[in-house]
C-alpha cells in the first residue's frame, strides 16, 4: 500500500554499502520508497558503486526508476583534505566513465578510501552529472571557512565542465552555521546560473530507525 505520491525525488540515498555511515539493506530501501510514495531514487553510495545492480533490479520490480551514481570521494590539487561530491550516471557513456573513474580511484588513488583526482572528473565528465552536495563538498568547505571567492572560482570551473549537468544541492538541515552556508551558495547558483535540487541526504529509510543510524556510527 502506497501511503501518498511523493512530488520530489531522493537523489542523494546510502545503503549499507556506504560502510560505517548508513543503515538498510538495498531490498529494504526500495520497499520504503515504494511505499512511501516514491517514483524513482537515486543510489549515491559513499565511494562505492557496489549496490547499483541489486538496487536498479528491485527498483525496476517496483516499476520506479533507478538513477545510479557515487558519492565520490575526491581529492583537489595541493589539498590534503578529503571531499565528496555525487556524481549521477545520465546515459551509458556516463556509465562507462564513473566505471572508468572508480577503477582509478581504488587502483591508483587508494588511500583510507578510493579518491578521484578532481582533473580525472573533469577528464571523464561525459555523460555525467554532477551535484555538490553535502557538508563535505568542497563547495559547502569553503563557505564554511570564509574561503567565498575559492568557492566561487570552484563552481565556475565545475560550470565550464558540467555546463546543464551541474547542481548544487539544499539541504533543510538546522546543524550549526548549516543554513547560512546554503545562504551563499544559492547566492553563488544565481550568480553563476547554477541550479538547485532540494533533497536531503539520506541514510535510513525510516524515521523509526535513526537509532540504528546512530548506533552504525558509534561503532
Amino acid at each position: 500500500k502506497i501511503s501518498e505520491s511523493q512530488n520530489y525525488i531522493q537523489l542523494n540515498i546510502h545503503s549499507e554499502f556506504s560502510i560505517g555511515e548508513a543503515y538498510g539493506t538495498i531490498p529494504h530501501i526500495v520497499n520504503s520508497l515504494y511505499k512511501k510514495g516514491f517514483k524513482a531514487g537515486a543510489l549515491t553510495d559513499l565511494g562505492t558503486m557496489a549496490g547499483l545492480w541489486t538496487f536498479q533490479k528491485a527498483m525496476l520490480e517496483k516499476n520506479l526508476k533507478p538513477i545510479l551514481g557515487i558519492q565520490a570521494y575526491v581529492i583537489l590539487p595541493n589539498d590534503e583534505k578529503r571531499y565528496e561530491l555525487v556524481l549521477l550516471i545520465k546515459n551509458e557513456k556516463g556509465w562507462k566513465n564513473l566505471l572508468a573513474l572508480q577503477a582509478l580511484a581504488v587502483r591508483d588513488n587508494f588511500y583510507y578510501k578510493p579518491r578521484m583526482p578532481i582533473e580525472k572528473i573533469v577528464e571523464f565528465s561525459e555523460g555525467l552529472i554532477c551535484v555538490c552536495a553535502g557538508i563535505n563538498s568542497p563547495v559547502f568547505n569553503f563557505v564554511n571557512r570564509g574561503e567565498k571567492s575559492k568557492a566561487k572560482e570552484f563552481l565556475q570551473q565545475l560550470k565550464v565542465t558540467f555546463s546543464d549537468d551541474l547542481y548544487l544541492q539544499m539541504t533543510p538541515q538546522r546543524l550549526n552555521g548549516h543554513q547560512l552556508a546554503m545562504k551563499t551558495m544559492h547566492k553563488f547558483a544565481q550568480e553563476l546560473n547554477i541550479n538547485c535540487v532540494f533533497s536531503p541526504s539520506v541514510f535510513y529509510a525510516n524515521k523509526e530507525e535513526q537509532y540504528l543510524h546512530d548506533a552504525i556510527l558509534a561503532i
